[in-house]
């Protein structure tokens, strides 16, 4: 699953037009990335400091962790919101168009 996909396209499906919902969902999950991004490196660096080797295997750890949560609340998301689960809507250029069926 692209990450930009569920940031970018998923949170206007789900607030469905919202605009208020819309700006509160962004700010929250833009929040979570850049307090994850900051915490993340900085506990990793505390650790690497008492020893390398216990570092690596947290670290290891908590990709695996952090996979399986990802995916699991990914899956949550897309079986709870109906909307997600409909093909995407392709905009149709006219160099696109079929001519026999007039389909994109």
């Amino acid at each position: 699953m692209n990450l930009i996909s569920v940031e970018k396209d998923w949170l206007v499906v789900v607030c469905r037009k919202d605009q208020t919902a819309l700006r509160a969902l962004n700010a929250q999950m833009r929040r979570i990335d850049l307090l994850c991004k900051l915490l993340g490196p900085l506990f990793i660096a505390l650790v690497d400091g008492a020893s390398t080797e216990i570092a690596i295997i947290i670290n290891f750890c908590m990709n695996v962790a952090s996979v399986l949560f990802e995916y699991f609340a990914i899956a949550r998301v897309y079986y709870r919101v109906p909307d997600l689960q409909q093909p995407k809507q392709r905009p149709c250029s006219d160099h696109q168009e079929d001519p026999v069926s007039n389909e994109c």
